[in-house]
Parts: C-alpha cells; sequence; structure tokens
C-alpha cells in the first residue's frame, strides 16, 4: 500500500485580475501549504477504480474529485489495471483551504507510483491544470506566486518564517458563487506585487500586513460578518495579520511564534469553530 499527505493551502494573498474568454480568472495568489493539517490517501491495486471514503460529508462515487482524477490519470496514460483509493478526510471542506485540490495532487503523486507511470513535474502539472484550478499549486506544495489560472508557479526561494491561527466558523463558501459575486462588483485588473516581494523578501511583516489582500473578503464579509470578526478578534489577539483563505470561510491569523498562536486559539475553541494552530 502507497500513502500520500495532502496538505492544505493557505493564501497569504489573493486578486482576482481578469477573466478569460472562456470564463476562467486570472489570479495572482501567494500560497503557501500546511503539513500539519492534511488530509492522507492510501493506494492499494484493485482490478478497476474504487474511491472510498469513511466521511459522510465526502460526496461519493464518480462525482468526487479524487475518482475524477483516478479516471483522467488511468484514460490518459492508457492504464489498463485499476486501484483503490481511500481518503482520510482532515482538512474542512468548504474553507478556503483546497482541500479537494490537496487530495486530487495527491492522486496523481500516488498513482503516478502505484501504476509506476514515471512521469515528471512538469507532465503532472498538465494533468493537474486540466483537473482545477489550485491542483498545481497542491503538486509543487511550497511557498510560491501562483499566476494564470493557477497553473504558472514561482516557487519563492526567500519566504518568512512565522505561526499561524486557522479558525474556520460554520459558514460554508461556495467558490462559484464567490467569484460570481466577486464579477458583479470588481473591475479586475493586473496587480502589480513588487512592494508584496520585496515585503517577503525582507521578511517585513508590517510592509506585509498593508500589501497582502484577498479580494474575496469584499463579499464575504458582507454576507457573513462572523467571518470579519473573527479576523478582528485574532488582531486583538496578537496577530500582526488576519486574511481570509481562498473564498473562505476560514480566517488565519498571522504570529510571530507558535506559542503566541496557540494561546490565542484557546478564545476560538467554541461550538462549531475548526480551529488548528502551525507552524510555516
Amino acid at each position: 500500500m502507497i500513502q500520500e499527505q495532502a496538505p492544505a493551502k493557505v493564501n497569504l494573498s489573493l486578486h482576482i485580475t481578469g477573466v478569460r474568454e472562456d470564463g476562467y480568472h486570472l489570479m495572482h495568489m501567494v500560497n503557501f501549504s500546511v503539513p500539519a493539517l492534511s488530509d492522507t490517501l492510501y493506494f492499494e491495486p484493485a482490478p478497476e477504480l474504487i474511491f472510498a471514503c469513511a466521511d459522510p460529508g465526502v460526496p461519493a462515487g464518480k462525482d468526487n474529485l479524487v475518482y475524477r482524477t483516478m479516471a483522467l490519470l488511468k484514460k490518459t496514460c492508457g492504464v489498463a489495471c485499476g486501484a483503490k483509493v481511500t481518503l482520510e478526510k482532515h482538512i474542512p471542506m468548504q474553507a478556503g483551504l483546497a482541500g479537494g485540490s490537496a487530495d486530487a495532487a495527491a492522486v496523481i503523486r500516488g498513482l503516478n507510483r502505484l501504476w509506476q507511470l514515471d512521469l515528471p513535474e512538469a507532465r503532472q502539472i498538465e494533468l493537474a491544470v486540466a483537473v482545477g484550478a489550485d491542483v498545481p499549486y497542491c503538486l509543487v506544495s511550497r511557498p510560491a506566486v501562483v499566476t494564470g489560472i493557477g497553473e504558472k508557479i514561482e516557487v519563492l526561494g526567500n519566504f518568512p518564517a512565522f505561526a499561524i491561527l486557522g479558525v474556520k466558523p460554520r459558514a460554508n463558501i461556495s467558490t462559484p458563487e464567490a467569484f460570481r459575486e466577486m464579477d458583479q462588483i470588481q473591475d479586475h485588473r493586473p496587480y502589480d506585487d513588487s512592494a508584496l516581494r520585496q515585503a517577503l523578501s525582507q521578511e517585513d511583516f508590517e510592509s506585509l500586513s498593508r500589501c497582502c489582500r484577498n479580494d474575496f473578503e469584499k463579499v464575504v464579509f458582507k454576507k457573513y460578518p462572523e467571518v470579519k470578526t473573527i479576523g478582528g478578534k485574532m488582531r486583538r489577539a496578537g496577530a500582526w495579520m488576519a486574511r481570509m483563505s481562498g473564498s473562505g470561510s476560514t480566517m488565519i491569523g498571522y504570529f510571530k511564534t507558535l506559542e503566541q498562536a496557540e494561546k490565542a486559539a484557546a478564545a476560538f475553541k467554541t461550538p462549531g469553530n475548526i480551529v488548528f494552530t502551525a507552524e510555516v
């Protein structure tokens, strides 16, 4: 049996910079992964494609992104045999943490090993683009600037060290719906990231707190004010920045040390919240 970890993805910064004629959105994101919050996938030989997950909230059968990724690899690579993939779910869903995309990326890595496909990373990324916009980054899973529709990934050599506190409230947010609402209120434009890059290279947290934005906050905070409230509470607890990840609803508080993040976490451990801390 082969095992793969699928770490959650967090957006330090997220800008929608345009919309292509085919409807795909152009993005500018600074992403990092959180290995401390990961799904686990297990791969074993089988005569056909089988997907299993004990979490009742995960869509079953052929509609699941894991199964669709399995089917894509089998067809594209001309594989005659099957595989059984078992998903152990830990990343909350509809949280802005790319759990489904992380799982799909793990499927590409895991089946590449199980079926001995020997696919280079560039070919794996090509397949990932066909699955979903966040999947290419989840394959790379290192701090990076991500542009285009998610397929252009520039790994960052210099990335500051910090700790995070993540809080996902009860609210579940549909990413397609969030994009539709953003299209109605925002004129998407190219983003100049020079100040952001300088702040990252200098590990300047004060400048980062001014440079980092998440465009989705404009619509999410209005519809779900409790998400905005969490961010304010994080800053009052000592976070140098609090930003939503993806289309939400997870808020991420940024702290200089894990001790600070864990101390602040206690105030958020109430019914309905999913709370996690990690060093980055």
